[in-house]
Parts: C-alpha cells; structure tokens; sequence
C-alpha cells in the first residue's frame, strides 16, 4: 500500500470537516481565555453541525451562545472575540468564517476540502462497491409527464421516486446507511389517550430517515428514546407530531453522544461489561445496539468484552 493510499485510506470527509471546525473553535476559546479577551473558565458543551440551510454555512456551531452564561458576555461578543482568535486558515479545510444573527457562527468550506473527498475515493480500491442487492433484479421504466397540457396526477401513475441509474458500463452503488446519531433525548406523549397517534407518528417519522428510534429492553412505545444528527430534528418531530398526528410530547435531553450496532458479541448481549453510564437499547428493526455518553465508554466495552464488535452505521433495511 502506498503512503497516498494509507493517508486516505479511512478518510471520512464529513467527519474530518466537523471535527477540524471543532478543534479550531475550540483553540479559538482557549485563545480569548489566556489573553483575556474572555475570562478564564471551563469550555462550555457546544454544538457543531451541519446545517439545513445552505446559507447557514457548511458548518454552524452555537459555542457563542453556548458559552454567554459562562463567559458573561453577550453571544456576538463572545463569537467577535473567537474569530479574532481563530488560528490561521491557510492550512486548514474552510475558507472562512463568519458571524450571524446573536452570535451563531457559521463555517464554509475550502476548495481543498472538496479535493480531500475525491483523494479519499481515488485511494480506496473498494469505494462504491457493495453486495447489498444480492444480485436481486428489479424493473425500472422511464417515466414523464406530457408537456403539453396542465399536470394532474394520472401523469404520476407509474412515476417512482428513487435513485438516479445509468445505462452502459456496469455501476456499483452502495445502500443508504443509517448514520450514527449524535443527540439523544426520551419522549413520550404528553396525553396518554393520543397513544396510538404518537407511535403512528414516530415509527412514520423513523421511516422516513427524519429521526431514529431506540428502545430500551423491556420497555414498550409509551417510552421512546429519539436519536437526531441534528438538535433542530427535534424541533421537527415535535412539529409535525403536533400538526399532522395531533399528538404533543414530553422531551427529556439524554446525555448520550454516540450509539454503537452490535454485529458481533462474545456473550450474551445482557452479560456485556459496560460502563455505568452506557445503556443497552434495540433500533426500530430489533438490532442490538449501545448507547454511550463518551468515547471513553465505547473504547471500554471494546477492551472488557474481547471479540465485541461495533459498527458506526447501520442499513436502513435491517
């Protein structure tokens, strides 16, 4: 293997942008600290994501606002004073960075990030190669809609929404993986005589790749624990919970940040030795999985429970 190919090998350009915004936040923070420009304390819990809106930036982080009880300061104070602190560019995956609204700070990415993505398929020999349609064939037609007339919805009869094929040469595509969610909170519904409404809406959600569903063992749908990439997807549950099922729910924050899918285990999934902070729970299609605060507690299961195996991600189709 060459050093090119060793250096991309494992590349994950999502993962590699969010972490890089993060580390320069973070040192920007440090910075202000130690000149006092921001009085010296604890770094408070921020977010970084991608936003919904590209407008927003490629990447947004709310350390400003995060951090306006800490620091005392108002949030587009304390977000002026980190990007005066903001190690140097050059070097680094964004382009620039900038302020909005309060004090959100949002992120836009570098050319060079982009030549990252291709460097990182170009080193992989096995990227876009999967089996995960078993050499199942299926029938796809063309379809489209007449233009002479008004649309109705007869022109949609056959139509199917879905990926985009080629024609040709032979393509490999791999399926849609269910990413591993960052944010954690349990609901339930608020009225327990709109039960079924919740669970309808939930599972329907879940479907859809809006949210993710957990349980834990033993407990049934009155209790559901939701995983988001994002924090505002709970603000979308609870909108469309509320306008198209007509069922408000109770939220409670958990301090979880990462869920793990158990693909091999030594033992018995109750006998695994874990952390007191980790959980055991089950995704919407009855897979094992582990939910954990920290990645201390994942590198600690791995280590007590030799042969455990944990996967990042998971397919949607079970």
């Amino acid at each position: 293997m060459t050093e090119f190919e060793k250096t991309y090998q494992n590349y994950n350009p999502r993962q590699a942008a969010l972490d890089e915004a993060r580390a320069l936040l973070t040192a920007a923070a440090k910075a202000a600290m130690a000149d006092g420009t921001l009085p010296e304390a604890e770094l408070p819990a921020f977010i970084v994501e991608i936003p919904a809106d590209v407008k927003n930036g490629d990447i947004a982080s709310n350390l400003a606002m995060a951090g306006a009880r800490t620091w005392r300061k108002a949030p587009r104070m304390i977000a002026e004073a980190l990007l005066a602190h903001l190690p140097d560019l050059t070097d680094s995956v964004f382009a620039k960075v900038e302020i909005a609204g309060p004090g959100f700070i949002n992120l836009f990415l570098s050319p060079a990030y982009w030549a990252g993505v291709v460097l990182g398929a170009c080193a992989n020999k096995e990227y876009g190669r999967t089996d995960h349609g078993k050499g199942a064939k299926y029938n796809v037609e063309f379809v489209s809609a007449n233009p002479v007339g008004p649309m109705h919805i007869g022109h949609g009869r056959w139509a199917a929404l879905g990926d985009s094929l080629c024609t040709g040469k032979k393509r490999r595509f791999p399926g849609i993986p269910m990413f591993a969610p960052e944010f954690f909170a349990r609901v339930s519904s608020i009225d327990s005589l709109k039960r079924k409404q919740f669970v309808k809406g939930v599972l329907q959600l879940s479907e859809e790749g809006a949210i993710q569903t957990f349980k834990r063992p033993g407990i049934g749908f009155e209790e559901i624990i939701v995983g988001v990439v994002g924090v505002l997807q709970f603000e979308v549950l609870e909108h469309r919970l509320k306008t198209e099922y007509n069922a408000e729910i109770r939220r409670q924050q958990l301090p979880y940040r990462f869920v793990r899918w158990i693909t091999k285990s030594p033992k018995a999934i109750e006998d695994l030795k874990l952390s007191s902070t980790s959980s055991l729970a089950k995704d919407a299609r009855e897979r094992d999985v582990i939910l954990f605060e920290n990645e201390w507690s994942i590198r600690w299961a791995l280590e007590n429970n030799e042969g455990l195996e944990l996967a990042e991600t998971a397919s949607r189709l079970g």
